[in-house]
């Protein structure tokens, strides 16, 4: 029998840490626009600038090589958790107190905390 060659997807390119630590705007990522508008559509309680930096920040945590980098699914789920907490824009405490929402394991929460709030910081401070 014969087989089809299956193509491997392009993938878009990916934000470094180093273009994030340069102050490079991670909102010019294409899967970032539509990872913010897909957050505007499904979650009622968050703004556009939320959901912007509710991108960022998830975008950033990807970069960190997590065990489990979070998936669109868990950028839903945060923007839920903070829209129904209130929120209207990321800090620091807000990221701290919700990071159990986007990180399943307990490992990439504190490798979060320890390495990568000043990148996720940076980040949505350039939204």
């Amino acid at each position: 029998p014969q087989t089809v060659p299956q193509e491997t997807p392009k993938e878009a390119p990916k934000e470094t840490a180093k273009e994030v630590r340069q102050g490079t705007n991670i909102i010019d990522n294409t899967p970032v626009k539509r990872e913010i508008e897909i957050v505007k559509l499904k979650v009622d309680d968050v703004d556009g600038t939320l959901a912007r930096q509710v991108a960022a920040a998830v975008a950033t945590m990807r970069e960190l090589g997590l065990y489990k980098p979070p998936g669109v699914a868990e950028t839903i789920d945060w923007a839920t958790a903070l829209g129904k907490l209130g929120s209207t824009l990321l800090d620091e405490k807000t990221i701290a107190a919700t990071l159990g929402t986007v990180l399943k394991y307990r490992e990439d929460q504190d490798r979060v905390s320890e390495f990568g709030m000043d990148m996720i910081m940076s980040a949505i401070g350039n939204v």
